[in-house]
């Protein structure tokens, strides 16, 4: 696994993935990667999407939406933040069980099944979390399959075709994010709070809570976009929540009165990931809020009633 974050050759490759649930959908992606753990992908479909990029480093991550010509930049200054270390910190401290589970060969290649369980003696002990198809001589990453906690498949991603070690060697300028006139937008912006505690009178106004959350999540990060008090419906507060492999998040706005028209930014589109947007009540006013992530339907809808 750890050969998964820095593959032993460069490659590219086509790859599909199928979202399934509320939002199912097929997408096409462009691969290239390094033996740095840089990951380009360019999507080819469908076309609401496509000439979109993600760039994927160790300690960032953006994307490109081409239609709407912005740039979301999420930088990671934390093992707090970064995914691959927070994966293996959950392995060696028993939060997540890792064991291999067979093989099974994709796009022409030997892959090690990787099976990602809840441990015993926890809540949901033994469920599985993720499956992961890791070429045994390199190191890449073939296909992941992400399961909710009602053990539902709820994505696939698979490499179609690779080509190892291409002739042509990537230029390191593919891993930058150089796109002409693009609004940068942050994913996660500073300050960034670990609790709601610390948080306190710190955000443009005070999010709904949710008072259900799936067994083993729990809050690991708040973030406020925006600290001018005084146009408090410009802003949005982000929510996000996890289990130590998957998370889940919400985008929290509050609706304008009717006399204020003010411009709003558009939901957040990640194609990979099932979305909600849901108009809910606060003591505050109404709030939008929007959910990205990859529940399955009665944990979605429990989550709901639980911010009414």
């Amino acid at each position: 696994m750890r050969l998964m974050l820095k593959p032993t050759q460069p490659y590219v490759g086509v790859q599909e993935t199928q979202i399934y649930g509320g939002s199912s959908a097929i997408s096409k992606q462009e691969v290239e990667g390094d033996t740095n753990g840089f990951v380009r992908i360019t999507f080819r479909s469908p076309a609401s999407v496509e000439g979109d990029v993600m760039i994927i480093k160790p300690g960032s991550f953006h994307s490109y939406h081409k239609a709407s010509r912005t740039l979301e930049v999420a930088p990671w200054p934390t093992e707090w933040n970064d995914e691959g270390k927070r994966m293996f910190a959950n392995l060696i401290n028993g939060t997540v069980n890792a064991w291999v589970n067979g093989r099974e060969t994709i796009a022409e290649r030997s892959a090690a099944i990787v099976v990602l369980t809840v441990p015993n003696g926890a809540l949901g002990a033994g469920r599985i979390l993720r499956k992961l198809w890791i070429d045994e001589q390199t190191g890449i990453l073939l296909k992941i399959q992400k399961l909710n906690a009602e053990g539902q498949t709820t994505s696939t991603t698979t490499m179609e075709s690779i080509t190892v070690n291409p002739t042509t060697p990537i230029s390191p300028s593919e891993f930058q994010p150089q796109f002409q006139g693009a609004t940068i937008t942050p994913l996660f912006p500073e300050p960034q709070y670990r609790t709601m505690l610390e948080a306190q009178g710190k955000l443009p106004f005070t999010p709904l809570q949710p008072q259900y959350v799936p067994e083993n999540f729990h809050l690991d990060g708040v973030w406020g976009f925006g600290e001018d008090r005084t146009h408090p419906y410009l802003h949005s507060v982000l929510l996000r929540y996890t289990d130590g492999v998957a998370s889940f998040s919400l985008y929290e706005r509050l609706v304008p009165p009717a006399n204020q028209t003010p411009v709003e930014r558009p939901p957040r589109q990640m194609f990979m990931r099932n979305q909600q947007n849901w108009r809910l009540m606060s003591p505050q006013g109404e709030v939008n809020v929007q959910y990205i992530g990859h529940l399955g339907w009665q944990q979605a809808r429990a989550l709901y009633e639980s911010l009414r």
